[in-house]
């Protein structure tokens, strides 16, 4: 009874969808199939260093260039960027001259070193052209410069320099020039030596070196994005 009572619903449910009915169902599956398949996403391309409209939500992370945070962080830069001196060239024209005429009027060092006094000025001219070309700045800068990759084979520490004011150079300036020459001209170790002991006791004036520090100013843009 149970069974026929089923199987007549299931008749009669059939006879309520026609085949019109049938279709239209179908043809629904097919198109909402279709919708969520071929569904098309709106991308929006933005050009490298044009501002975006609005708020941008990524999946992925990505990085993008914050003009007013690097102009920020290079101001900022420079201001920890100390001073670069220099020597005066009058300066060590005048301490060499000085030198050269101490060994002329006083010839009592040609018993120690056995050298002309030609080879003598030879080799006080390279510690001067060295001494020219070396540059003084404060600790800061210095490990800055050595932050950013430029060398700093002829740099020393030196602090609380004023302008036109002569200073006793420090120690470790004098032990790098001796190291470098006597590299190139180790024959003549002992009277380089000597050079160097009779020109550490002078007071040198240092000038700012304007173009140094341009030059590392350019390197450390170089590091900020």
């Amino acid at each position: 009874m149970f069974r026929r009572r089923r199987k007549k619903e299931k008749k009669n449910l059939g006879k309520n969808f026609s085949k019109r009915d049938y279709f239209l169902i179908f043809l629904l599956i097919i198109s909402l199939a279709a919708f969520f398949h071929f569904r098309e996403r709106r991308f929006i391309v933005f050009e490298l260093g044009s501002t975006a409209p609005r708020d941008i939500v990524a999946i992925q992370e990505f990085s993008y260039l914050d003009k007013k945070q690097a102009v920020l962080l290079k101001q900022e830069a420079l201001v920890d960027l100390g001073k670069i001196w220099r020597m005066d060239e009058e300066d060590l024209e005048v301490v060499e001259e000085k030198f050269l005429r101490q060994i002329s009027n006083h010839p009592s060092w040609r018993k120690q070193y056995p050298v002309t006094y030609n080879e003598m000025k030879n080799l006080s001219s390279k510690v001067i052209n060295l001494m020219g070309k070396w540059h003084f700045t404060d600790r800061r800068t210095f490990r800055k410069r050595e932050e950013i990759g430029l060398s700093v084979s002829r740099y020393s520490i030196i602090e609380g320099v004023t302008k036109k004011k002569a200073i006793i150079l420090p120690n470790e300036f004098w032990q790098k020039i001796e190291q470098q020459v006597i590299k190139k001209n180790s024959p003549f170790a002992r009277e380089i030596t000597f050079i160097i002991g009779i020109y550490r006791g002078n007071r040198f004036v240092l000038d700012r070196d304007h173009e140094e520090r341009m030059v590392m100013e350019r390197s450390l843009y170089q590091t900020i994005p």
